[in-house]
């Protein structure tokens, strides 16, 4: 998940760049329609509505998710921990939350606040592991002695429960009065007594058995390393393969109770590395799938740090997985499932990443530590720990307030701002400031809130009040307990027009737009219209491979009832949709693709999409009170759905000129212009009044003029 600058949109042609082959954007269906070629000062749309759009910016307590939409979260505070490397493990328990520390092996709690020191674990370098037993107790597990302690929380009171045949003690779980351990470097399995006694449980002949969780159905699962499996435990010396993974470590294990979230990793093998891995061999089972190419530059690794990749995964108790998420040159270090999500600790770049019940991603808590290594993200007292200089994160709490604030964008030159829409779930506050510096300093304005124009289509929207300037930024801010998502945000803008450079001239076959400019005479021919069809289309991977059909229907914005476009299903994957002789207004459009072609009625599966609402407009626009008085003309063009988006004139035949908005922006459905005559000498003439709206269409007025 990278930063990219925001999608830009245009309705009209943009001037001409520097680079011989640049290929300039024109015309966006969405928004604008057919326009006239216009000077640098005509009105443009920034959007913001995906991923790499969103991600530019800065969210507080809001997570950018992989889908594109924003979605509430959580701040989070730090509690510096001096003199402690990392926090390695974390437990709630008794109002307080405890931490297993490295690199001195200590104890210490936190109830929100300073944390402290608890207990000093002798023989221990790493507390790895805490889990709560039985009443008034909790245990952790250490390395490198293999050593396991129990903690009175009532008094804090530590001793030693025993000491394993083992050097590493990778989990713990406490079930009826048991508790097991999973321990390394000999893979095994242990069961402890109340009195202490320790004995095999399950013998892996594996190097580490480095995860284990109490699953679906109160059955332990263990995860190990090298060879990346997960396991069912049956009972003592018996378990059953869930799972094989093509990575060499399941370094974590989680569950909902329905299923289980397994973290997988990928380790290549790293001389500087402090840490023994098993001898470097093809991995086999299922693969991490990664996409694309890492373009953050990583800081430089710590000493002892590990390199590969990772991979998120749900694994359904038939042994069946989907992997959820993944991240290139990094790794998890741990996994919670808590408030309906899946979060999981990435160790290369100090982040929490959240999986949503979507199955949409995003980064939920980015810190300066290199390291995330623990999670308690279900309980009161909210947390996470992080290695490379050790510290806690309180996730929430009173007082913390969500908000994102986009990147500073650069309008090219010093612009006028105009409508800015939010299309939200719920309400959400909207400010905006300026400046013209690309670094916002002390001669930016302050943050402003915008003047309230009411909903349309689904959107909040209001004008900006800030002063021109060349660069602009907008903050969203969640008021009190609102848990609205964000799907888009458009700001319109008008840059200062500057005198036009030339780079080469091309006489010929040159590209002019849709709507070139031309004489007048054309006119009599027909008019731009909007588009009698509009062309679906959309892209959809099963992962059986199974051949897919697609079912397509519309319905008005706030109806019940989905109408089909189409007599039966189709196999491709776009159509024309006939929307001429449809009322104007806002629809959406859903596709169905349904797997039934290669699977019984029982078996098959049907997943929904539903676009964003799309405007259906053939309405031209209407001239109100064209007026010409001397050498002026005035008036005002009024549309029922769409924008004005340009306005100009001709007389006697001659070229067409463009014609300024009177506030400077078209930016709304009702635009007043107006515009003074070119000296004509005396008799009779025509004047030719020409207006578009976003949608693309267009509206002519005549009128004749007496000049004495």
């Amino acid at each position: 998940m990278t930063s990219t600058t925001p999608s830009f949109r245009t309705g009209v042609l943009m001037t001409r760049c520097s680079q011989p082959k640049c290929v300039l954007p024109l015309l966006v269906g969405l928004l604008c329609g057919a326009a006239p070629r216009a000077h640098a000062g005509t009105t443009r749309v920034w959007i913001s509505q995906t991923h790499a759009d969103f991600d530019a910016g800065t969210p507080k307590g809001v997570l950018v998710t992989s889908a594109g939409p924003l979605v509430r979260g959580d701040a989070a505070r730090r509690i510096p921990m001096p003199g402690v490397t990392m926090v390695f493990s974390m437990l709630e328990a008794g109002g307080k939350l405890y931490l297993g520390t490295g690199d001195r092996g200590e104890l210490w709690s936190t109830t929100g606040g300073p944390a402290r020191k608890v207990a000093r674990l002798p023989g221990a370098v790493m507390v790895t592991c805490l889990t709560q037993g039985r009443a008034g107790t909790i245990y952790a597990g250490t390395l490198p002695e293999g050593r396991i302690y129990a903690v009175t929380i009532a008094t804090g009171a530590v001793r030693q429960v025993v000491r394993l045949p083992a050097k590493h003690v990778w989990g713990l779980v406490y079930r009826k009065g048991t508790l097991f351990a999973a321990t390394g470097p000999k893979g095994r399995l242990f069961a402890i007594d109340r009195a202490g006694r320790a004995r095999v449980y399950w013998d892996s002949k594996e190097a580490h058995l480095q995860s284990l969780v109490l699953g679906p159905g109160g059955d332990l699962y263990v995860g190990s390393a090298p060879k990346a499996i997960v396991y069912r435990v049956l009972g003592p010396g018996r378990v059953r393969t869930l799972h094989d993974f093509a990575g060499n470590e399941v370094r974590a294990l989680a569950s909902d109770g329905r299923r289980l979230y397994v973290a997988v990793n990928l380790i290549k093998p790293d001389r500087s590395s402090l840490m023994r891995f098993p001898s470097w061999a093809k991995p086999k089972g299922t693969k991490i799938k990664t996409k694309g190419r890492v373009k953050r530059t990583l800081p430089l690794p710590r000493l002892g740090a590990k390199t590969g990749s990772g991979g998120l995964f749900a694994v359904e108790r038939d042994g069946s997985a989907t992997q959820l998420y993944s991240v290139k040159k990094g790794y998890f270090t741990a996994l919670e499932v808590a408030r309906g999500r899946l979060f999981a600790a990435e160790g290369t770049r100090g982040r929490v990443v959240a999986v949503l019940p979507d199955g949409s991603a995003a980064i939920a808590h980015d810190v300066k530590e290199r390291q995330v290594l623990s999670l308690s993200m279900g309980g009161r007292i909210r947390a996470f720990g992080a290695g490379d200089g050790a510290a806690v994160y309180r996730v929430g709490g009173r007082g913390q307030k969500s908000s994102y604030t986009s990147r500073s964008y650069d309008t090219t030159n010093v612009s006028r701002f105009g409508l800015l829409s939010v299309r939200a779930s719920g309400r959400v506050a909207v400010e905006t400031r300026t400046g013209n510096t690309a670094e916002v300093d002390g001669g930016w304005s302050t943050w402003r809130a915008l003047t309230p124009k009411g909903r349309l289509g689904g959107f909040q929207r209001g004008l900006v009040r800030s002063p021109a300037g060349r660069y602009v930024q907008y903050r969203l801010s969640w008021p009190g307990p609102s848990r609205a998502v964000v799907y888009q945000v458009r700001l319109h803008f008008t840059a200062t027009n500057r005198a036009p450079r030339f780079d080469y001239l091309k006489v010929g076959r040159a590209s002019t737009g849709r709507t070139p400019l031309r004489k007048a005479g054309w006119i009599t021919s027909r008019s731009t219209a909007a588009p009698k069809k509009l062309k679906i289309s959309w892209r959809v991977k099963d992962p059986d491979g199974d051949p897919l059909l697609y079912r397509v229907a519309f319905r008005a914005l706030g109806d019940v009832r989905w109408r089909k476009i189409g007599d039966r299903p189709v196999t491709s994957t776009s159509l024309s949709w006939q929307t001429d002789n449809m009322p104007d207004g806002w629809y959406e459009v859903r596709v169905s693709a349904s797997d039934e072609r290669a699977n019984s009625v029982t078996r098959s599966r049907v997943r929904h999409k539903v676009s964003v609402p799309v405007l259906v407009d053939h309405g031209k626009p209407a001239f109100v009170g064209l007026a010409v008085r001397g050498r002026y003309a005035t008036g005002l063009v009024r549309d029922s759905f769409s924008r004005i988006t340009g306005i100009s004139y001709s007389t006697d035949g001659k070229t067409w000129l463009q014609v300024d908005a009177l506030d400077g922006n078209f930016d709304q459905e009702a635009e007043r212009f107006s515009f003074r005559l070119p000296k004509l000498p005396p008799g009779v003439h025509i004047l030719l009044v020409r207006a578009f709206d976003a949608a693309g269409n267009a509206q002519v007025v005549k009128r004749s003029l007496r000049i004495r």
